[in-house]
C-alpha cells in the first residue's frame, strides 16, 4: 500500500498594491522586498547596489520629505557620513509644500570676477521673501573655487546650486528636516578615522617631511687630473703604430718628474710593481689578446710576433696601456 505523499504549504506573500505614482508600500515586509529587488537591479545607483538595507532606508528617508519611492532611491545618498539630496531635488520638495510661494520664487545670474554669482529668492505664502547669493569671492573663501571636479567644469551650475541650498534651507527648515544638498555635503572635508587626531594639513607636512627624509644625497663625484695619463696612451699608441709598420720598436722615453703617479694609481687602485697597476680592465685586454692570438694559424701567429717585435705572446703581460693592448688585438684580428 502506497504511502500518502506529504504536502508543504507555502504561504503566498501578500501583493504590493499600485496607485497613480507607482507601487504602494504599507509594511516592513514590502519595505523589504521592493529594497531587495531594488539593489539587485541594473536602475541601482552604485550606492546602493548590492545594499538592500541602504535603499529601504533612503526610501524611508524620501518618504518624510514626501518623496516618491523611486526619487528617493534616485535622489538620497549618504556623502561623507551626511543623509544628502540633490539640489533639483531639494527644489522640488519645497515647490511641492502648500506653503511654497511660486509668486516669489526667482534665481539671477549677475556680476563679473569675482563678483560673479547666482542669488535665489523664495518665500511661504503670506511670508516674506528671503534670498541668499553666493560668488566666487564666497567660493574662494570656502576654498572651492578651482577644486577638481564639478567646480573646474561646471562652475556657474555650482554657484546656482549654493545659492539654492542656503535659501530653501534657511526658509524651509521645517520641510527639508536638516536635509542638505548633495553639492554642498561632497565638499566637505572627509572624516578622520576614529581615534585619529591628525589634521588634513598636519598629515600634508608629515607626508612632506617623510618624503624628503626618503630622499637620497647624491654621491660625491671626485676630480681626476687625466691630463698625464692622456699623454701616456699617447705615447703608446704611437709606439704600436711604428711596431705594426715594420719598423724597430722604439725605447721608451723617461717620463717627466712631474708624471710619476700612473692613471689607474691616481683614482684609488693598489699598485702592482714599481712600474704600473694591475687593473681589471688590462686584466681582461690581456685575456682577449691571447685568445684571439691563439686561433691564429703558426705561421701568421710567428709574422705578427715578427712585425711587433715580441718574442712570445706573454710578452703583453708586461704592456700596462690599455690602448697598445687593443691596438695590438685589432692587429690580431685583422691578420
Amino acid at each position: 500500500m502506497e504511502q500518502p505523499t506529504e504536502v508543504t504549504k507555502v504561504e503566498a506573500k501578500p501583493l504590493i498594491r499600485s496607485g497613480e505614482r507607482g507601487l504602494k508600500l504599507t509594511t516592513f515586509d514590502e519595505m523589504w522586498r521592493y529594497s531587495a529587488m531594488v539593489a539587485t537591479s541594473d536602475f541601482c545607483p552604485k550606492e546602493f547596489k548590492g545594499k538592500p538595507a541602504d535603499c529601504m532606508i533612503a526610501i524611508q528617508y524620501g518618504m518624510e520629505l514626501g518623496l516618491s519611492i523611486m526619487s528617493s532611491v534616485r535622489s538620497i545618498a549618504v556623502i561623507n557620513g551626511k543623509p544628502s539630496i540633490y539640489g533639483d531635488a531639494l527644489l522640488a520638495v519645497c515647490k511641492g509644500s502648500p506653503v511654497f510661494d511660486h509668486a516669489v520664487f526667482a534665481e539671477t545670474e549677475s556680476g563679473k570676477g569675482d563678483e560673479w554669482g547666482w542669488t535665489c529668492c523664495v518665500g511661504r505664502i503670506g511670508g516674506r521673501p528671503s534670498s541668499r547669493r553666493f560668488t566666487v569671492a564666497d567660493a574662494r573663501t570656502a576654498k572651492l573655487w578651482g577644486k577638481t571636479g564639478p567646480w573646474t567644469f561646471y562652475p556657474g551650475r555650482m554657484l546656482q546650486m549654493r545659492a539654492r541650498a542656503f535659501a530653501l534651507r534657511d526658509c524651509f527648515a521645517d520641510l527639508l528636516s536638516g536635509v542638505i544638498s548633495r553639492e554642498e555635503a561632497q565638499d566637505y572635508p572627509t572624516p578622520a578615522p576614529s581615534g585619529s587626531t591628525t589634521t588634513p594639513g598636519e598629515a600634508v607636512t608629515t607626508l612632506a617631511a617623510a618624503t624628503a627624509a626618503m630622499t637620497l644625497p647624491e654621491p660625491a663625484i671626485e676630480q681626476v687630473d687625466m691630463s698625464a695619463g692622456v699623454e701616456h696612451i699617447k705615447d703608446a699608441a704611437a709606439r704600436v703604430a711604428k711596431n705594426l709598420a715594420g719598423g724597430v720598436a722604439d725605447t721608451p722615453q723617461e717620463k717627466p718628474e712631474s708624471d710619476t703617479t700612473p692613471v689607474a694609481e691616481s683614482v684609488g687602485a693598489p699598485p702592482a710593481d714599481s712600474t704600473g697597476v694591475e687593473t681589471m680592465e688590462l686584466l681582461q685586454l690581456r685575456h682577449n689578446v691571447k685568445k684571439a692570438f691563439g686561433s691564429l694559424p703558426a705561421a701568421k701567429q710567428k709574422k705578427l710576433l715578427g712585425n711587433c717585435s715580441m718574442k712570445a705572446i706573454d710578452d703583453v703581460d708586461g704592456i700596462e696601456s690599455a690602448a697598445e693592448l687593443q691596438q695590438i688585438r685589432d692587429a690580431i684580428i685583422s691578420v
